[in-house]
């Protein structure tokens, strides 16, 4: 098998040769932020028609201001990912362990009331179009940010990203990292003697409960569902249908696997007055699988069908719109030579910020690059601790100001706090695959990240990024006249203003994280 970056600079060649000219249009995406789910489906998805998927994307904000050089269209993929992975979309499921967002089986359904209303027969709650469409919106979305290099907040599942890839499933392990307790259940299933599984009462019947109402109703009632709570069931009772609940076997008195302390009688009755109300839907995984008992000659095919069920068979029509949605921009041959693993680092990107690679691939503007600063230099064996590396691999001598802050990004912010700061000033949510390196515009062109002083001019803008952080520094006394870094998101770059101590510094920008850096309203 080839190598990741071999494949990868053959995919980078193949999404070039399929990119449409700017000269020969381009799409504009203008949404409302406030609707954003239901206006971006709109415009990409029922608006656009698929020959035009792979025409370059401008994106709008409507009744904001900017024009979108990149900085607005990373925004976009970002809060629109983050809408369709919200519970209250209905649409994907984070799995027990955040091993990724699956397909919910119990999404996609029509509401009234605010419940949802299950379909019939074997469409089960995917009974809404709309819903569907959402699910080919979404494959559309990652199938654009393939092909227009941007990070996505999506961590799918190893046997979602197999199926984009249209690659064979292995049951037992894709199953386990989907739901290692269903998982260890069917195993423990797999190796009990037959009375033991004949005292069980299942049927090939899988029971799927309305996962956002169950978890909006019991939360509503004080509770606070586990996720075994809000997941299908393993089986139903043998002629019932039904039976199950949770994501495993209830095997209450057989030696159930990790099941802890039963509840009380109270407990009990309250779940079992909250479950009633929740609309199911009972799927036969084969005809006439209510009536057909699992026993020790048949529980391999049940344990078999159950996790083709789980993986696929379950959310086969979600599933086929998402790929229909996908392939539209990006040909399944381009991906099928990635293993899943690679499809999720070109999707996601790094989750990691290399602060290194970060400083690298950074240029450095005005008086930041005046009087020797900012200037790449042959390698030497510097120790000058006002030195660093430069955009060549080199050493730079570096303007105090961007020391300072480069020594706060390495040493004093941790993780989390290094990708709201990296938000903050390019637009995107993870690092490219390839690293800072591939920071681009929304051309498709490079764009390095940049430093430059702040024009004080600027820095004070009314409902900018960083207002509310401005209005929080101005109530605390000797803050250096309250300036807060700019960014330029559709350039990569941060403007720092000219303070003078790396204690000013780490006071900024704890200011600056503390604030919401979301939105594009700034001159």
């Amino acid at each position: 098998m080839a190598p990741f970056r071999e494949k990868h600079l053959w995919f980078e060649t193949q999404l070039d040769r399929i990119q449409i000219p700017w000269s020969r249009g381009h799409i504009t995406l203008l949404v409302d932020r406030a609707d954003l789910l239901e206006s971006s489906v709109e415009k990409l998805l029922r608006a656009t028609p698929p020959r035009k998927m792979r025409q370059w994307m401008r994106v709008g904000f409507a009744g904001e201001t900017g024009v979108d050089v990149g900085g607005l269209e990373r925004e976009f993929f970002s809060l629109a990912a983050q809408a369709l992975l919200a519970p209250e979309a209905g649409l994907f499921l984070l799995t027990p362990g955040s091993a990724g967002y699956r397909i919910d089986p119990a999404g996609g359904g029509e509401f009234e009331g605010g419940c949802p209303v299950p379909g019939s027969g074997s469409v089960g709650f995917w009974s809404s179009e709309a819903s569907l469409e959402k699910m080919e919106f979404a494959g559309r979305l990652l199938g654009k940010a393939l092909l227009e290099r941007q990070s996505l907040p999506a961590l799918l599942t190893p046997s979602l990203l197999k199926h984009l890839l249209q690659a064979p499933l292995l049951l037992s392990a894709d199953l386990a990292a989907l739901d290692p307790e269903l998982h260890r259940h069917l195993e423990w299933l797999l190796n009990q003697p037959a009375e033991v599984v004949d005292a069980l009462d299942l049927d090939f019947t899988v029971t799927t409960a309305a996962t956002s109402f169950y978890a909006m109703d019991h939360e509503a009632e004080g509770g606070a569902p586990s996720q075994k709570d809000r997941l299908p069931s393993f089986g139903g009772g043998a002629g019932g249908g039904g039976g199950g609940s949770g994501s495993g076997v209830e095997l209450e008195g057989l030696g159930n696997p990790g099941q802890g302390g039963g509840k009380s009688g109270g407990e009990k009755s309250k779940l079992a007055a909250a479950k009633a109300a929740v609309p199911v839907v009972v799927y036969e995984l084969v005809p006439g699988g209510a009536s057909v008992p699992v026993t020790a000659a048949n529980r391999l095919e049940y344990v078999r069908l159950l996790s083709q069920w789980h993986l696929g068979s379950g959310v086969a029509a979600p599933l086929s719109r998402l790929l229909e949605g996908f392939y539209t921009v990006v040909p399944p041959d381009l991906v099928t030579v990635f293993d899943y693993a690679e499809l999720e680092f070109l999707l996601c990107g790094s989750q990691t910020v290399d602060v290194e690679d970060w400083r690298r691939h950074t240029d450095y503007h005005g008086d930041f690059a005046r009087d020797g600063y900012g200037q790449p230099e042959e390698p030497n064996s510097s120790d000058d601790p006002e030195a660093g590396r430069g955009a060549a691999g080199g050493v730079q001598k570096l303007h105090p100001v961007c020391q300072w802050f480069w020594d706060a990004v390495e040493h004093e912010l941790d993780e989390a706090e290094r990708s709201l700061l990296f938000q903050f000033a390019t637009g995107a949510c993870r690092v490219p695959a390839q690293g800072f390196k591939a920071l681009q515009r929304n051309d498709g062109k490079y764009q390095r990240f940049t430093l430059e002083p702040a024009d004080p001019a600027r820095m004070r803008v009314p409902g900018g990024r960083g207002a509310a952080a401005q209005a929080a520094a101005e109530a605390r006394e000797g803050c250096l006249a309250c300036h807060l870094p700019t960014s330029h998101t559709c350039f990569n770059r941060l403007d720092l203003p000219a303070i003078r101590s790396r204690g000013e510094l780490r006071e900024m920008l704890e200011l600056l994280l503390a604030a919401d850096v979301g939105g594009f309203d700034m001159a």
